[in-house]
């Protein structure tokens, strides 16, 4: 009789990952940056010193006595301004920037200083809000932006330090912030004409460090009215001018995207309900000033409400929500594997009583027919090894056969 062996392996393993990324936020002083940035300048040459206004002759730059037309290579092309010496005097008789926003106009006469290297170009997108998005009225949010290639974080007096010093590098990157910018469009996301410079709905200067891998937030506190919006970023060294590039035909430094706010269709769904930060944010839009002024007070309020949301922001992001689909995944793929494991064992029990038992129910009688006729021989093999007459006699029990 044959009879088969059956085992069932059932293995559930519920495995949890989480990865603990090194989650470092550190608020980069922008007065110290200054100074150090300051005092390396001061040490290049003594053309830096403190009274010399004198040019050395070896930062004279000789294509600045060119107009770039002289071997006639494109006539379309309009003729630079010459001077032989770097512009030096370029500003006189001119209102002076020296440091101020001046509203009606100025002549800055500070160089415009390092320029990175192609390799560290900077490079910005908005991740939120997305294209087209639509945010609650009067709900505050947050605007996210990653940049790349800017040692975010230095954000001088834009008071009186406004261009006032030139762009310097840090590790081959340009040492600066960026500011992002909300503007009406009107009564649609593609109007014809140009909105207006001067006005804007939201203005911020981001003057940290953000999370150290080149994500920048800014705060929305109140929201904004029902309406179509651009937001837009605006990179800049540390004194506010924008960011220096090495070429003239690369991608953008700075980014543009249009959402919608109040139109019906609201979805809130990308990390910009944050309601509970950036309570200490001023938005002291100003159109007379651009909202640079902002930078003081902003600056001095962020401090530990910053941190505090940022961290939440992270768990909540790159830890809580994977853990919590992992955990999901993981249960689903054991609730599979248990109810494929159950269909065997109910497969086998099925065969057991389908099968096997009938199949037993017909053996026994075989079985016990074939243990007369085994018994039989044995007689038969004993009485011609005997030499007994046939048919042998019936032998009681524990009687032996008579021997001849």
């Amino acid at each position: 009789m044959f009879i088969p062996n059956i085992s069932v392996l059932l293995l559930a393993t519920l495995g949890v990952l989480s990865m603990a990324n090194a989650y470092t936020l550190s608020n980069v002083h922008a007065r110290a940056l200054l100074d150090r940035r300051q005092n390396n300048n001061n040490n290049n040459n003594n053309n830096n010193n403190a009274g010399n206004l004198a040019l050395n002759p070896a930062n004279v730059q000789s294509n600045s006595a060119l107009t770039g037309q002289e071997a006639g290579d494109d006539p379309a092309q309009a003729d630079s301004a010459t001077d032989k010496a770097n512009f030096i005097n370029f500003c006189t008789g001119k209102t002076l920037t020296n440091g101020l926003q001046v509203q009606g106009g100025s002549c800055n006469g500070i160089v415009m200083g390092d320029i990175p290297s192609t390799q560290n170009m900077v490079s910005s997108i908005i991740t939120s809000p997305t294209p087209g998005q639509d945010i609650a009225a009067n709900t505050a949010f947050t605007i996210q932006v990653q940049v790349a290639n800017l040692q975010a974080g230095s954000f001088t007096n834009p008071a009186n330090t406004y261009y006032a010093a030139p762009q310097a590098l840090q590790g081959g990157k340009i040492v600066g912030h960026t500011h992002v910018t909300v503007q009406d469009l009107g009564g649609s996301l593609t109007p014809n004409n140009a909105p207006d410079a001067g006005k804007f709905e939201f203005f911020k200067g981001i003057n940290d460090a953000g999370n150290g891998n080149g994500l920048l937030s800014a705060e929305v506190t109140g929201g904004l009215p029902a309406g179509f919006y651009r937001v837009c970023t605006m990179s800049s060294a540390s004194n506010h001018q924008p960011v220096l590039m090495p070429i003239a035909q690369r991608g953008a430094q700075d980014d543009c995207t249009k959402f919608t706010v109040g139109q019906g269709n609201a979805n809130n769904g990308n990390n910009n309900n944050n309601a509970n930060n950036g309570a200490n944010n001023n938005n002291n839009a100003n159109a007379g000033n651009q909202g640079q002024n902002q930078g003081q007070n902003q600056g001095q309020n962020q401090g530990q409400n910053q941190v505090a949301v940022e961290i939440a922001g992270y768990l909540r992001s790159s830890l809580f929500a994977p853990l919590s689909s992992n955990i999901t995944r993981l249960r689903d793929e054991c609730n599979v594997s248990m109810s494929a494991q159950k269909d065997i064992l109910q497969d086998a029990q099925s065969q057991i009583s389908n099968v096997i038992e009938p199949a037993a129910a017909q053996l026994i009688p075989i079985a016990t027919e074939l243990n007369s006729v085994y018994q039989q021989i044995d007689l038969l093999e004993v009485g011609l090894s005997l030499r007994l007459p046939f048919p042998f006699p019936t032998l009681g029990p524990y009687q032996a056969f008579p021997r001849i």
